[in-house]
């Protein structure tokens, strides 16, 4: 009898390696249920974007540094607006007043940093937003992040897909072993998530060094992983 069960465990295992089904515990067929981990994913376009930016100001004392920087603020704020941007896409990340120390640790100046950024909803207008914020005050481009405004629904969708990916394979081996599939006793999310594919300060160089921006982009992967355990009879 311990020869037949150890017969039909290896009989299971070269099935799973078969099939490329590693995710499946072969040992568990012999009770009564199988797990599987079900994966899906799928690529879809980018339909928004954030430029991060800053913008600065310097003066002999940091009031002074602070009043310049604000100016400069409100006017790319002005260009923004201009171009359709609204005041709820435009958001300031972080704050900061520095001394500027020259030599022997004395303070020349003051420096005030406003670090921001803008919601894009229209990614074709990327190249041309970036052309107007560098003319009209932003000192720096820091880096363009592209993104799926969806991707909550996209998730959802995967998570189907990623569980009916585990319950598929968890029937194939079931099959093999001469047991039927029976109801999901239980499932867990592995994973869930997309990645927004960034450009960097340096990439962007390029780019700006021409008449105007262009940004070429590209597909964002978004992927769902399910453990799920099944009931075999």
């Amino acid at each position: 009898m311990k020869y037949l069960k150890n017969l039909c465990l290896s009989f299971l295992v070269m099935c799973c390696s078969i099939l490329g089904i590693t995710s499946v515990n072969a040992a568990e067929l012999l009770e009564n249920s199988i797990t599987a981990t079900g994966t899906a994913s799928m690529e879809v376009a980018p339909d928004i974007a954030f430029v991060n930016f800053n913008v600065l100001g310097r003066g002999d004392t940091a009031e002074v540094a602070a009043s310049l920087s604000a100016e400069r603020v409100a006017h790319v704020k002005r260009a923004l607006l201009g171009a359709g941007i609204t005041t709820e896409d435009i958001e300031t990340i972080n704050y900061y007043v520095n001394p500027v120390y020259g030599e022997k640790s004395k303070i020349n100046s003051y420096q005030a940093s406003h670090y921001m950024k803008v919601k894009i909803n229209d990614i074709d207008q990327v190249g041309s937003i970036i052309d107007r914020l560098t003319a009209n005050g932003a000192d720096s481009i820091n880096n363009v992040d592209f993104g799926i405004s969806n991707q909550e629904v996209l998730q959802r969708r995967l998570l189907g897909k990623a569980l009916e990916d585990a319950r598929l394979q968890s029937e194939v081996v079931a099959n093999a072993a001469g047991r039927n599939l029976g109801k999901l006793l239980a499932a867990k999310i592995n994973n869930c998530g997309g990645y927004s594919r960034m450009y960097n300060s340096v990439m962007l160089k390029g780019a700006a060094g021409s008449s105007s921006t262009v940004i070429e982009t590209k597909g964002i992967k978004v992927n769902a992983s399910v453990e799920a355990s099944f009931e075999i009879k």
